[in-house]
């Protein structure tokens, strides 16, 4: 990671996970073709000695010899990286006074080796530390608890071997993407919440609908595979190079305790058959809300000292300071107003009372008084909308308003598999849905007023509200689908939010942005900040070139 740049931090993390679908592909297969396990333990294990011997040819982290005051190490390893790429002659030119001029302030800086008790001593690093030890345990713990249940889901294990490690693949791609767009935040948070709910669902759903628990588990698994690949780049980002390398190290320490304890939470089915998955679903979506303590890296440079992380923090409130000054005159002129172009938030409008209708129609379904179950959909409006306001304030608008739509489509598309008998379930699943609903229409309210100039927000928030109303008149002819197949009308309810949740990723974030008063603010906003952050970003790198004539072959 030392050695990547900014921008490719995400990409050879998930090219790196990759290999290890390709290792649970080869698993499979090397299970169904050695079936003593004594054996098949022998054959998995051999390649680590090789790989052992080959980790002694890596190159350490100039950034990391940097740091503990090391310029000789420092000035050999750039040698043999340049001399690694073809730049033998580039790196030739390197010297001792030229590393000395560049690297000034972590030479002056360097603490050497830093003690793990650092993690605990130190109130930044603590707080990095605590969340991140939960985040590694509840990621494993879930996989672990997870992969142990594969024999009662009535299928065969060597095909669903295949299955978990075919999941992976779109997983990773998908979790690659909200990595880069969203960031790392909002994909460590989805990831571990999906997880949670697909876990908590099969605790739910009878044994003998066997497809509908292969794919919950299937879909959980991508989830945390996801995660995984996430948090190995998200933990490198946030530890700086002074104690990352224990910082990983201790992550991926919780990560075994997290696999030591999932057995022995399995020997609960004792006392209630369903109890072991409702514990490995509690603890990633529990985990998935301390995400919200930490820091977004995307696009961040590597911290190198404590001092860097405390520095990040400071400007990150100077930055929102200056975004309160910039405020723009409220007037715009007409070339502006005839070249009004941007995203539009009508269908996510349109899909939160589509799904809202939709899911309130189908209250006689349940089996329940429906004047008790509308003073509930009331009274979970309460907790919804808290939560909602919490995740506006701390992710921001684009997150929450994603995470609320797929999470509604996830609880429609449950109730539409779940059987009638099952009215408490299938209560507590409308129950959970509407309070996500709630908290969609809390943000989208406030997001579209963010997203629209002054000169043309009204008939935004009035299109929106025209949206909503079609979405209204639209869904009780969907409810009539229900004399085809009776689930079809809750799998539509379901889809519609899911899909527009993905047109939420192509709207821009407005968490601590001044309000636009013409089109160019919105160009402004788009193309303006984003290059001169990037500006900021690349001063802010470590420097590990030579000087000025001498950058341009290395």
């Amino acid at each position: 990671m030392e050695w990547m740049p900014i921008h490719t931090r995400a990409c050879v993390g998930t090219l790196t996970g990759y290999t290890y679908s390709l290792g649970q592909f080869l698993l499979a297969g090397a299970a169904y073709a050695v079936p003593h396990w004594r054996h098949l333990r022998l054959l998995v294990s051999v390649p680590f000695f090789a790989f052992f011997i080959y980790s002694w040819f890596f190159v350490e982290s100039a950034r990391w010899y940097s740091t503990c005051g090391r310029p000789d190490l420092t000035l050999r390893a750039l040698q043999r990286v340049a001399s690694i790429n073809g730049k033998r002659e580039e790196g030739s030119k390197l010297s001792m006074e030229v590393l000395q001029a560049n690297l000034q302030k972590e030479l002056t800086t360097g603490q050497g080796r830093t003690s793990a008790l650092e993690l605990l001593r130190c109130p930044t690093l603590r707080r990095l530390f605590l969340c991140l030890s939960m985040l590694w345990f509840a990621t494993s713990f879930a996989y672990y608890g997870l992969v142990m249940d594969l024999q009662n889901f009535g299928v065969s294990i060597y095909l669903i071997q295949v299955i978990f490690g075919a999941v992976d693949l779109p997983a990773k791609f998908v979790g690659f993407l909200v990595i880069n767009f969203l960031g790392r935040r909002p994909a460590q948070m989805a990831s571990l919440l999906l997880a949670g709910i697909c876990i908590l669902a099969n605790g739910v759903v009878p044994k003998d609908y066997s497809i509908v628990r292969t794919a919950l588990a299937v879909l959980g698994k991508g989830c945390l595979t996801a995660s995984f690949n996430c948090i190995f780049l998200y933990t490198g980002e946030l530890y700086p190079t002074m104690i990352r390398q224990t910082g990983l190290g201790m992550g991926s320490t919780m990560a075994r305790v997290g696999s030591i304890v999932s057995p022995l939470v399995s020997m609960t089915a004792e006392l209630y058959s369903a109890l072991p998955l409702f514990i490995f679903g509690a603890v990633p979506v529990a985990a998935s809300a301390a995400t919200a303590l930490l820091p977004e890296t995307l696009n961040q440079p590597l911290p190198d000292t404590v001092q860097d992380l405390k520095d990040r923090r400071g400007k990150q409130k100077r930055l929102q300071q200056e975004q309160q000054k910039q405020m723009v005159p409220l007037q715009a002129s007409a070339p502006e107003k005839s070249g009004l172009k941007s995203h539009t938030p009508l269908p996510t409008r349109f899909a939160t009372s589509f799904a809202y209708y939709g899911l309130v129609m189908d209250l006689q379904n349940f089996g329940v008084s429906i004047y008790l179950i509308q003073v509930i959909f009331g009274a979970v409006d309460l907790p919804a909308k808290f939560v909602g306001f919490l995740v506006i304030n701390f992710l921001g608008r684009r997150p929450a308003q994603m995470a609320s739509l797929l999470l509604v489509g996830i609880c429609i598309l449950a109730n539409g598999v779940v059987p009638k008998d099952y009215s408490i379930v299938r209560t507590a699943l409308a129950v959970l849905g509407k309070g996500c609903l709630a908290a969609s229409f809390n943000c989208i309210f406030l997001y579209t007023g963010e997203l629209y100039p002054t000169m043309i927000r009204q008939t935004g928030l009035g299109m929106g509200s025209t949206m909503a109303r079609v979405g209204s008149i639209v869904s009780p002819l969907v409810s009539m689908t229900a004399e085809l197949y009776s689930a079809l009308p809750l799998f539509i309810f379901g889809a519609v939010p899911v899909a527009a949740s993905a047109a939420t990723a192509l709207l821009p974030e407005t968490l601590n942005q001044p309000l636009p008063d013409t089109v160019q603010d919105l160009k402004d906003r788009r193309r303006g900040k984003q290059k001169r952050l990037q500006q900021e970003q690349q001063k802010q790198m470590v420097p590990l070139q030579a000087s000025a004539p001498e950058k341009s072959g290395l």
